[in-house]
Order: structure tokens, then C-alpha cells, then sequence
């Protein structure tokens, strides 16, 4: 008995070593919802009320210029017709809304009445260097011209190109003038408005002298530019004035772009000769 038990036991110890264990189910990976996408929204710039700039023109004791001459002499509906003159310079007059320029000389109708002076700068030809002050009307029946001197306009900045040399300044208003000197026929003009007293231009000794006033305006943009030929190439100078929401005053920004113009084609002619023979 004990030998046939033996391998009765030995055969179910085999039976149960060689059963496998239940396979443990696999986890199945727990969908994860990815989380939405914010949308990021810029939050609105504050509104800022715009209101012209209070002037910044400043008169200072020092001496006017000898050779800036001004005079006043009563004009139409009891206007007073200013007139400055400075040899050899770019003169420019300012009164409120109005303005003038020329070469040598400019001249300026002044409604009666009118309080605040007249702004006039000077500038040179070769260096564009200003020169500012102010002019006050005084006098009833016979009015004349007291000039004062004012502090130089604070610079804004410079631009050159291949034929172009310009300069700008703060108007003293809130906004800008550039100046520019072309080495070549130039042409400009306002792009933003009808006003043409706001680009004046002149050609001086082979040179074209522009002058580009962009007055502080409530829409927020003033721009001019400024074209000339170098060659096959136009360049193109434009001088921005800008304000965006939240700013309280423009920026000023002078850019210059080249590109070739159009070429009239041009056609090969030839030219044949023949000889007539004559028996006379």
C-alpha cells in the first residue's frame, strides 16, 4: 500500500506545481480629458481723454538775431498781416490754427484782437538749424512788431538717406516739424489732409529744402512725405506722427523705402541709307 501511495502523491504534488496562476487582468488606462484651452483676452487700453498739450514755447532774454526783421501793418477786415524776413534762411509763422512759410521771408494774417504771439523760427539752409521766438502784435492805429527770443526747439530726432538729410523738433504745440535737405529735385505732400500750408518746398542752389509740419491732431495721425529720383530708384521719406489709445501725446517716426520706377522700353531703330545715282 505504501508503494502505490507514493506515486499517487507525488503525481498530484506535479499536478498542482505545474498549474499556472490566473493571469491578472490588464488595468486599462483611465481617459483623461485634456483641460480646455483659455483663450487669453488683452484687456482693453484705458481710455485717455485727449486734450491738446499746453504750449511749451518759452521766451529768454537773450538778444533776437540782427538780421530778423519783422513788421505789422493792418490789413483786410481789420486783420493784421505780419510779415518776417531773414536773409538767406527758411522762415516759418505761426498763429493758432494758421501757418506760413518761405524762403527769405514769410508773411501771416493775424485776426484782430488776437492775444497769443505769433511763433516764427529761422532755419538754415546748409545745417537746418533753427532758430525760435515769438512776435507780439502791439499798438491799435499804428501796431508794430516786438520780436522776442525763445529757447531752441528740443530735438526728435534725425534721418539720412542717399540724397536726403532731415531733422525734426518739437513744435512746441504738442507736435512735430521735420526738416529736409534733398540733393536733388524732391517733390512733397500732406497725405493726411487738404492743408497744404502744412509741407512747404523750395529748391535752393541745386537742392530741394522741405519743411513738414505735423500739428498734434485729435484723430491721432498726421503724416508727409517726401519723394526724389536717385538714378532708375525712387526713395520715398515719410515722416508719422501717431497716438494711439492710451497715450497721451504722438510719436514721431521718419521711415525711407527705395524701389526701382518703371523703364519705357526701349527700342533698337536702324537706320538704312541708299545712295541715289544721278546721270546728268
Amino acid at each position: 500500500m505504501r508503494l502505490v501511495a507514493l506515486p499517487v502523491l507525488a503525481s498530484l504534488l506535479f499536478a498542482r506545481g505545474a498549474t499556472r496562476a490566473p493571469a491578472t487582468p490588464a488595468l486599462s488606462p483611465l481617459a483623461v480629458e485634456p483641460p480646455a484651452e483659455q483663450e487669453e483676452v488683452a484687456e482693453p487700453l484705458p481710455e485717455v481723454a485727449f486734450s491738446p498739450p499746453p504750449p511749451t514755447v518759452r521766451e529768454i532774454g537773450a538778444p533776437v538775431p540782427k538780421d530778423v526783421v519783422a513788421s505789422v501793418r493792418v490789413g483786410k477786415s481789420d486783420a493784421r498781416l505780419v510779415q518776417l524776413r531773414r536773409k538767406g534762411y527758411l522762415v516759418s509763422l505761426r498763429s493758432a490754427g494758421a501757418r506760413s512759410a518761405g524762403l527769405g521771408e514769410a508773411a501771416l494774417s493775424v485776426p484782430a484782437g488776437t492775444t497769443e504771439p505769433v511763433v516764427w523760427e529761422t532755419t538754415r539752409i546748409d545745417t537746418l538749424a533753427t532758430v525760435r521766438g515769438t512776435l507780439r502784435i502791439e499798438g491799435a492805429g499804428s501796431p508794430r512788431a516786438a520780436l522776442k527770443l525763445a529757447e531752441a526747439p528740443a530735438p526728435a530726432g534725425r534721418a539720412e538717406g542717399q540724397l536726403h538729410m532731415c531733422a525734426a523738433h518739437e513744435d512746441g504745440a504738442g507736435g512735430f516739424t521735420v526738416l529736409c535737405r534733398i540733393r536733388s529735385m524732391a517733390t512733397a505732400a500732406n497725405v493726411t489732409g487738404d492743408d497744404a500750408r502744412d509741407v512747404y518746398a523750395v529748391g535752393v542752389d541745386g537742392a530741394t529744402l522741405v519743411r513738414m509740419d505735423l500739428p498734434v491732431s485729435p484723430s491721432g495721425f498726421a503724416a508727409s512725405v517726401v519723394g526724389y529720383p536717385v538714378g532708375a530708384d525712387g526713395v520715398v521719406l515719410r515722416a508719422e506722427a501717431s497716438r494711439v489709445a492710451g497715450e497721451d501725446r504722438p510719436v514721431l517716426t521718419m521711415l525711407a523705402a527705395e524701389r526701382p520706377q518703371p523703364q519705357v522700353p526701349r527700342v533698337a531703330v536702324e537706320y538704312r541709307c541708299k545712295l541715289l545715282k544721278y546721270d546728268f
